[in-house]
């Protein structure tokens, strides 16, 4: 869970997407592990799976942020 965990889905929320969160419960110490703009297999999987437009990855404190689509 990274800084962007509170403000970016309810950001896209008020943009009229629908928003499916992923790793956003924190365990305490790590932060975009196997997960977030480091990792992006998660995200593409889980676009893919949903059928999805576009997924965002933020790294921890979102300062950056990279965009997957179904394209792969």
């Amino acid at each position: 869970m990274g800084a962007a965990v509170g403000l970016a889905p309810a950001i896209f929320r008020d943009m009229g997407a629908e928003v499916i969160c992923l790793h956003d419960q924190a365990d305490g110490d790590r932060i975009n592990v196997n997960c977030g703009s480091t990792n992006l297999a998660s995200l593409q999987a889980a676009v893919q799976q949903h059928s999805a437009n576009v997924g965002f990855a933020f790294d921890g404190d979102a300062d950056r942020v990279l965009a997957v689509d179904d394209q792969r």
